[in-house]
């Protein structure tokens, strides 16, 4: 027969508690891919734990998609890149690029329609660009 291990509380939930960490950093990975080319897999992992670490910045719905733009502000007042003032822009330049690729597709406007928009609207026309601009 086999026996089955046992495992104690402490022990099961440090195992939830390390995949969880990871998934997350995985998903750090994915939306600040250049970051983590720029500065190392290592680093950035580290970095991506120290992050992890404040409560503040733990994702507060199941859908990750929209989670992370912290991590823009916790790369400008962390001191592991005092030393690269231009990581929390391109960190934002990359969160940008990040919610154009989930942006909801939306129709464009043809050149044709928008000759009928301003010849009947001219004065109080308004245009807004599409989320994934």
């Amino acid at each position: 027969s086999i026996a089955s291990p046992t495992i104690n509380t402490y022990d099961a939930i440090s195992i939830y508690h390390t995949s969880l960490v990871g998934n997350l950093i995985n998903v750090l990975e994915i939306t600040y891919s250049g970051l983590f080319k720029m500065f190392g897999k290592d680093f950035m992992r580290m970095a991506s734990r120290k992050y992890l670490k404040k409560s503040e910045y733990l994702p507060d719905s199941a859908c990750l998609d929209c989670w992370g733009e912290s991590f823009i502000a916790f790369i400008k007042n962390s001191e592991l890149f005092a030393k690269f003032p231009y990581a929390s822009d391109f960190a934002k330049l990359e969160w940008y690029c990040h919610l154009s690729e989930i942006a909801k597709d939306s129709s464009p406007l043809t050149s044709h329609a928008l000759l009928g928009l301003i010849s009947q609207h001219q004065d109080d026309l308004q245009l807004y660009l599409p989320p994934s601009l």
